[in-house]
Order: C-alpha cells, then structure tokens, then sequence
C-alpha cells in the first residue's frame, strides 16, 4: 500500500511539474512571436533620426564596418555592395575587408566591386570611389578561433571608436546602419539624462574612450552591445542539394528565431548570435576571456573559443554591467547548398559546445521542441485531467506549427501561401522529427566537432582544441 502511494505520488509530482514546463515554454514562446510581430511586422521602419538634415555632424558618430571575409561565400558580392551602399555621412564611415590568405578567392569578389562603374560604362567613374574602403590581408594566429584571428587587425587599425562586425553571408537595408548607431548611442527611456552626464557608473568608469563625446559612450547610453536576429533564406538559384540548407532556414526563423527574441525580451540572460553585432573598441578591450585574469583581454582572449560571439556578448552583459539592444532590422543571411548530413553535423556542433557552456540547459533542450514537450505534457494531461493523450497532442503540435508560421510571417512581412507553404509545413515536419535524434547524437557521440574542414575537442566553456588529422 505504502509503495503504491508513493508510487502514485511520484506520478503526480512529474505530471504537475511537466505541467509547469509546458506552461514556462509556451509563454516563453508566445512572448518570442509576441516580440516578433511588434519588432519586425510593421513596415516600412522609421527613418533613422541620425540621417534628418536637422541632426548636426557633431551629433554623428564615426563608425567602422568590419567584414571579415574567407572564400566565396554565397551572395558574396551582393552582401558586400549593400556595405557600400549605406546611407552614412561618408567622412563618417570606414569599411574594412579582411581575410588572411593573399590568395583567398574572396579579394576577387571585393576587386571586382570596387572597380564597378556608373551605369556599367567601363570609362566611367568608380561608383564606390566616394567610400572609405580598405583590404586587409593578415595571416597571423592568435588562436583557435579563426574569425578572431582575421578580426584582431582590423580592430587594431580601425578608425573609429565604433566597431560593426558582420559576417559575408549577411546583407543589410541601407538605413540600417543609422537606426543600430542609434541604438547603441541612446540611453532607455527611463535614464535620467543630466545624470548621466554628469555621474558615470562606477562600475563602468574605465570604458570611457578618450576623445569620444560622452553622448557617444557606453557610460552614457548604458548599451555595450547592438545586435540583429539572423533571418535565413535560400535563393531559388541554388538549385540541389538545398534540403539542408531549407532545415537550417526553418530552424533559424522558427524555434531559434522565437526563443532569440524572448531571451532578448526579458533582458536577464545574454543571447546573440555573431552574424551582426556593433560595439565599441573600449568596450571589447575591457573584457576578459571566460577563463579569468590569466588570459589576455580584449579580443585575443576569445580566440581559444568558438562561439565568440555569445561568450564576447555575455561579458559585455555580465563583466561590464551594460545592455543590449536590438533594432527592428534583421541580418538578412544567405544559405548556401546544404546537404542533410551537414544540417545535422552543424546542429550536432553547437549542442556539443552548448553542452560544455550550459550542460543543465542543454540536457533539457529537446523539451523546447514541439514533439518530445508534446509527449510528456499528453501524459501529463491525461494524468491530472483525464484528457485523451491523442487529442491533447494533435492540439498541441497544431498550435506550435500556427505559432511558428505567424513567426515567419512577421519577419517576412507577408503570409505564405500555397505551394511555398506546403514545402516549408513539409520542411517544418522533418526539421521536428530530426530534433530529438539530433540531440541524442551530439551528446551521446563525444565532444568532437568538424568546423570549416577542421577538427575539434571542445572542452569546458566552449573552449576548442584543433585535433590533428
């Protein structure tokens, strides 16, 4: 008697708490489609005060683009162009492009659209000219990270005091850049601004950058960070061998795409992705590397980790007290060919890094997904309420595929219809049955990752060791 009381016990505790997480989920969740569809539904965006012909030059801070750059990258020479074609004041604006071999097929691509003309007339002007642009070629290795590796110089010899770091895949609207200055400048509503003016945080008082206004700094506006939500597409010319490149769309504009948003939301933990980010130099240089006081600071001390980017946007939160922002555009990311087994080995790889940065978070990951969290909260419904598992599962997954298409239509700005949207419910399908396999895989199948042809041992917090072949 005493076991089977214990016993029904047990199953009441585990039905009540899969109850509460089902419930911590959807609202989680909700509020990403919420933050989704005020952020990005409503177009066109308001125009960037920073471009008004009201705003003095003064006012406008300096700003240098960083794109680090390695092979040929889909869309390469479009993303690029829409660098050139910002609307920043051009005595305002440097751009740098950077690789680390002098033979890297990308000085190719950057050659070519610096030598594109007016109207394609070969005698006619440079339509470039007016824009501050300059290569870097830079084989050092200060790490294993090779993005860090081809961003320490251009950090080194950037001109101004604001940094905005974005990736090759990525192209970007031309106001964006003023609307993320804007956001990186402007301290929230709530901020007494005579105050902070005249009292700089303590705890920030050694990012001051010298002779940078103080409207122009991180004491002042309180954000060390600007970022943007990845939005993957596919362009129709890819032709075969897109399956996987369609998965990786469909989870980086769904469940990505809503937790990113709702993390961000909720301003308590840090959540960014490396796609495009914008900070200051004395921001970076005041950080240390996950490790401690033992490693360099700045830059170099995250060349020993892959995911950079979370760990620079985590110690810009949690090491310098400062914020993050974003602004209702998004990094418009082009997803080249991609087969499904390197969908697979691409998600296996960051669930293994997370699985050394966050192990409790990563172990309960499959119950975010739809399928796994659908099960056990059909269990637990019929347990508690005498609901039909069968009924409450349909229920379920039916509701997180609406949620997840009002998600893709809000940072589309449009419904999808017909045909395109029979391929992505089929796509959609696939990408939650692979999720529990997936996971199993990463962490079941060791700590080794493949990354750009390389392998790696992850260690604690991300860390990464090259494997030799």
């Amino acid at each position: 008697m005493a076991v089977a009381n214990e016993s029904s016990t047990v199953k009441l505790l585990a039905a009540v708490g899969v109850t509460v997480l089902w419930t911590a989920v959807w609202s989680v969740s909700l509020l990403g489609l919420h933050t989704a569809r005020k952020r990005y539904q409503k177009r066109p965006y308001p125009h960037p005060r920073l471009l008004s012909p009201s705003t003095a030059p003064e006012e406008i801070p300096g700003v240098t683009i960083i794109r680090p750059l390695l092979g040929l990258d889909p869309n390469l020479f479009y993303n690029l162009q829409t660098t050139l074609a910002l609307e920043y004041p051009s005595d305002k604006l440097e751009i740098i492009f950077a690789v680390q071999d002098p033979s890297d097929p990308a000085l190719g691509v950057v050659d070519l659209l610096l030598n594109e003309r007016v109207g394609g007339d070969p005698s006619g002007p440079k339509r470039w000219e007016h824009v501050d642009v300059k290569v870097i070629v830079n084989p050092e290795v200060v790490g294993t990270n090779p993005k860090i590796n081809n961003l320490v110089k251009p950090f080194d010899e950037a001109k101004f005091e604001i940094l905005w770091v974005v990736d090759a895949t990525v192209s970007m609207t031309s106001s964006m850049l003023a609307r993320s200055v804007e956001a990186l400048i402007t301290p929230p509503k709530s901020t007494n601004i005579a105050s902070a003016r005249g009292k700089l945080s303590a705890e920030r008082d050694g990012l001051l950058s010298t002779g940078v206004p103080v409207e122009h700094t991180a004491e002042y506006s309180g954000v060390g960070i600007v970022h943007h939500l990845p939005n993957a597409w596919v362009p129709n010319t890819t032709g075969k061998g897109t399956f996987g490149s369609r998965l990786e769309a469909c989870y980086l504009n769904g469940v990505h795409g809503r937790m990113y948003l709702a993390i961000n939301a909720t301003g308590l933990e840090s959540c960014v992705v490396g796609k495009s980010n914008m900070y200051r130099k004395s921001t970076i240089a005041a950080l240390s590397g996950p490790s401690g006081a033992d490693e360099p600071k700045g830059l170099k001390a995250f060349s020993p980790y892959l995911p950079e980017d979370n760990l620079i946007a985590h110690g810009i939160m949690h090491q310098l007290k400062l914020s993050h922002a974003m602004t209702p555009d998004l990094a418009m990311d082009c997803l080249g060919p991609m087969s499904l087994t390197q969908y697979i080995a691409r998600r296996v790889r960051w669930i293994r890094v997370r699985k050394k940065m966050v192990f409790g978070a990563t172990l309960i990951e499959p119950l975010t997904e739809s399928i796994a969290l659908g099960i056990v909260a059909s269990w637990a419904a019929n347990y508690l309420f005498g609901i039909r598992p069968l009924w409450f599962f349909v229920m379920h997954e039916s509701a997180w595929t609406w949620m997840d298409i009002m998600v893709v239509a809000a940072l589309r700005g449009e419904y999808m219809k017909g045909q395109e949207l029979v391929d992505w419910l089929l796509v959609w399908a696939a990408r939650e049955a692979l999720a529990l396999p997936v996971w199993l895989k990463a962490m079941l199948g060791g700590d080794q990752v493949v990354w750009r042809s390389n392998t790696y041992k992850i260690l604690k917090n991300g860390e990464a060791v090259k494997v030799q072949q």
